[in-house]
């Protein structure tokens, strides 16, 4: 520990001769491994992982391996490429220190989000906590291919829960807020609220043993989110949540919502009028983003590189609004509305 840099490191010596050779050697043996060994090296990265931003996404993999009900470990493809992206961590951990900014909690968040996924799309709005900013909105309408592979009452065979779909929003969120709205959350503190109970948990303990697609959302969320000082899932009720339900179920023709799939900016302006004339401006996901959150869904093990370097924004960001130096004082957790219709099932 540095007092004076307020920065923590593991020596140099034991990142490069001890955690990454370990991994190293683990990922040279060919099909398994005994199940004392890998509990040991598991055992390594959590001391480790103290002192590394982003580390619990990268657990899954090994929380899943742990559950073996044998005396040996199956070292999967999926398996030895989490293990590759501890040893890069371990790596760099080794070369720079970590500030404690990024594992620290502030009192309130600087930023604020809410989000929202059915079986069509997600979406979401983005409101100034501590920090002022401008008022977002944005949706995404999921591909066929994702929608048929959810599992409902008339689907048994999908590939993907509601939940899994939810955390997907989750990290479309991050990355409209990271990459879209706000240049800047180095020792930042987002606040992110959803209605679904299962995906706020995955996301707040960073890992999940039960969920493959969370799992890779999960490591997709947490590599974006490493200069954050934290990213605070919290659950909201699904009746305060209607400004982001709305942008989600948009995209269904038979109901009220539909007419804000035209034009978001102002139907929010409209039913959720912000103080002071300022305007909602809505921001358009590239494709090439929500190709890297897809890829999570379909089960591709996307490689580090490829996570940690986002393609370049367009001219075009979506629809212009008056900019706001409203403060977090001003902004209510739960936005009172005029009635909306319940909410849609998973099947719906």
């Amino acid at each position: 520990m540095d007092g004076a840099a307020f920065t923590i490191q593991l020596l140099p010596e034991k990142c490069t001769t001890t955690m990454a050779k370990l991994i190293k050697k683990l990922c040279k043996k060919s099909h398994h491994c005994s199940l004392h060994t890998f509990q040991e090296s598991a055992g390594k990265l959590q001391h480790a992982s103290f002192g590394i931003p982003g580390r619990k996404g990268l657990f899954s993999p090994v929380y899943r391996a742990l559950q073996t009900k044998t005396e040996m470990v199956t070292l999967t493809p999926y398996l030895k490429s989490a293990l590759r992206d501890w040893r890069t961590l371990v790596q760099h951990l080794g070369r720079n220190p970590t500030s404690v900014q990024l594992l620290l909690v502030s009192t309130y968040p600087n930023y604020i989000q809410y989000t929202d996924t059915c079986r069509l799309g997600a979406g979401g709005v983005i409101t100034p906590g501590l920090d002022p900013m401008q008022h977002w909105v944005w949706q995404f309408k999921w591909p066929p291919d994702i929608q048929k592979e959810l599992v409902t009452g008339t689907n048994k065979t999908g590939k993907l829960t509601i939940n899994d779909l939810e955390l997907a929003g989750i990290v479309l969120g991050w990355l409209v807020l990271e990459g879209g709205v706000c240049k800047d959350l180095v020792f930042k503190h987002v606040g992110m609220f959803c209605d679904n109970t299962s995906s706020v948990g995955w996301a707040h303990q960073g890992s999940t043993s039960t969920s493959l697609p969370a799992a890779r959302l999960l490591r997709f969320l947490v590599l974006r989110a490493r200069q954050a000082s934290s990213l605070l899932p919290l659950h909201i009720a699904g009746e305060d949540n209607q400004m982001a339900d709305i942008t989600s179920r948009a995209f269904k023709n038979n109901e009220d919502f539909f007419e804000a799939h035209a034009d978001l900016v102002t139907y929010l302006n409209l039913h959720f009028p912000l103080p002071q004339k300022l305007s909602w401006r809505e921001f358009k996901v590239p494709t090439k983003w929500v190709s890297r959150v897809i890829s999570c869904l379909r089960g591709e093990q996307l490689q580090m590189e490829s996570l940690l370097k986002l393609p370049k924004l367009g001219k075009s960001v979506g629809s212009i609004g008056q900019s706001t130096a409203t403060s977090a004082t001003r902004i209510p957790i739960s936005t009172s509305s005029p009635p909306v219709n319940e909410r849609c099932s998973s099947d719906d």
